[in-house]
């Protein structure tokens, strides 16, 4: 009986060990599965980060050129307007060399030049607010990228991971058996090793030796 008991355990052991074998493998396949999913969407929010960089960059060279269309329609602009005083002057017989003419044309053409570089300037700054989220765009692409390469490689492990972990949990589970029934061991009252339990050597005859018919 205790030769039956032990195998039970043995069988229940070794069933133990397989059930808990499969777990490790089929937990190692689920997050190989995860990962490769993790690994998309990263690689996939890289992309989106590197589309809105080349917007951005886009948006920042038509601010500078439609920065640079106003400017010079403030110019011009400018242009009319000391023409027009210009005009004025004359045809209310200021004398155009006078102090007073020159100072006022000369006041103008400041105000108009100012107002035209402000125009430039004010685009310029809007061209540089894209050129830095265009920047922060790309940083924040190759975040997701470098994500990406993580979940990837973690992707790649796991299974193996699984199956070693696997392999490990047979050979402890292997190495808790009763040692006798391990190696096929069993002894009995008066019998040998590889005798069946219990077994007597033959009358007259003393253990291990030889018996002839």
């Amino acid at each position: 009986m205790s030769g039956i008991a032990a195998g039970i355990s043995a069988g229940a052991a070794v069933a133990g060990a397989a059930t808990s074998a499969a777990g490790s493998i089929k937990a190692g396949n689920a997050r190989a599965k995860s990962d490769e999913a993790n690994s998309a969407a990263q690689y996939y929010q890289a992309q989106v980060a590197r589309n809105n960089a080349k917007i951005a960059e886009q948006n920042a060279a038509n601010e500078i050129f439609a920065g640079e269309e106003r400017a010079a329609r403030k110019s011009q602009e400018g242009a009319v307007k000391m023409g027009q005083l210009k005009a004025g002057q004359g045809a209310s017989g200021v004398d155009m060399g006078s102090k007073s003419s020159v100072d006022t044309l000369v006041s103008q053409r400041e105000l108009d030049q100012l107002d035209t570089e402000t125009v430039l300037h004010n685009s310029q700054v809007r061209a540089y607010g894209y050129k830095a989220t265009a920047e922060n765009f790309e940083a924040q692409g190759d975040l997701y990228q470098a994500g990406g390469g993580r979940y990837s490689a973690a992707a790649g492990y796991d299974p193996t991971a699984g199956y070693l972990e696997a392999g490990g949990t047979l050979l402890s589970r292997a190495s808790t058996l009763p040692w006798k029934f391990a190696t096929g061991e069993t002894t009995g009252t008066g019998g040998t090793t590889g005798s069946p339990a219990g077994s007597a050597a033959p009358p007259g005859t003393t253990p291990g030796s030889t018996v002839y018919a």
